[in-house]
């Protein structure tokens, strides 16, 4: 009896060799692959770039050192990930082969009868008439089944190149160059609060006497909340700083009656204020730390 033909349409057994012609290339598996090399192109550009702006910085303490050998590292697996993508994208099985069993004339009878719902409109079927011994018939059905394993080839080829690997090779490798930006910002990060011990790193410890203010009635005088704790700056190292940096203030949208004094943090609420959670935010250098006030 003819073998069982696997999910590919691949023959299990047999001794007869058909090969049929795959298309050397699919454009769903091209425009994947176009997608890619633009995105890996886009994130070499961004990484050149902070390369040479994280090597112009040096290599001043042992954490930047671990950190440029990372990327080294990170960067030569790069390389070797890419070249392997690359021959995989752009060397593509060219043909399959299915392996087709010798079928007695009994068999064919019976391949024959499996194919006739699918051939009855089939002119070559029709004309061939299956009932004659010449096999004509026999060979139209069979030339059909042929043709539908080598479409469902080349459908699977297109949707699923490599069984897939080829599009994990490539989220690998995108990931990779991120982890690699991802670690060249820190070292620009870290030597440059190193370079500078007076640059602020952190605030903390801002607090307001008040927190929470009740509008006063029409005709009073304005509540002023006052900066009980004045924030506390540091450097990277830990050295606390003078406080030279400025207050702002944000709340709901069209807020009026609340304002802030931005060298001090005086806060004022006048009657008839916006009642809401609004945000002061004390900044230096870059560096901030806000608290809610809550005018109730």
């Amino acid at each position: 009896m003819i073998k069982k033909l696997s999910k590919f349409g691949i023959a299990t057994g047999g001794t007869i060799l058909i090969t049929l012609s795959l298309m050397a290339s699919s454009a769903l598996a091209d425009n994947n692959n176009q997608n890619f090399v633009a995105t890996y192109n886009q994130n070499a550009q961004q990484e050149a770039s902070l390369q040479q702006k994280a090597l112009a910085l040096g290599v001043n303490s042992p954490s930047i050192a671990s950190i440029n050998s990372t990327v080294q590292l990170i960067n030569t697996e790069i390389s070797s990930l890419y070249t392997a993508e690359q021959a995989l994208a752009n060397t593509k099985p060219v043909t399959a082969t299915i392996l087709s069993p010798t079928l007695t004339h009994t068999d064919w009878e019976n391949k024959i009868n499996q194919l006739k719902p699918s051939l009855q409109n089939n002119a070559k079927y029709r004309n061939g008439n299956h009932e004659d011994d010449s096999g004509n018939g026999k060979q139209a059905g069979i030339k059909e089944w042929q043709v539908k394993q080598s479409r469902s080839l080349n459908q699977y080829w297109n949707t699923h190149p490599y069984n897939g690997a080829l599009t994990s090779l490539q989220s690998s490798i995108l990931h990779l160059q991120k982890s690699a930006i991802h670690y060249l910002n820190e070292w620009i990060t870290l030597t440059a609060q190193t370079s500078n011990p007076s640059a602020p790193a952190s605030i903390s410890g801002l607090t307001y006497a008040l927190g929470t203010i009740a509008v006063p009635a029409l005709g009073a005088t304005s509540v002023v909340d006052n900066v009980a704790v004045i924030p506390i700056v540091k450097s990277a190292n830990g050295t606390i700083l003078s406080d030279s940096g400025f207050y702002t203030l944000s709340g709901p949208n069209g807020a009026t009656g609340v304002t802030i004094n931005s060298t001090s943090g005086e806060l004022f609420v006048s009657p008839g204020a916006t009642v809401g959670t609004y945000t002061v935010t004390y900044v230096q250098d870059g560096v901030a730390q806000a608290v809610n006030i809550n005018v109730v």
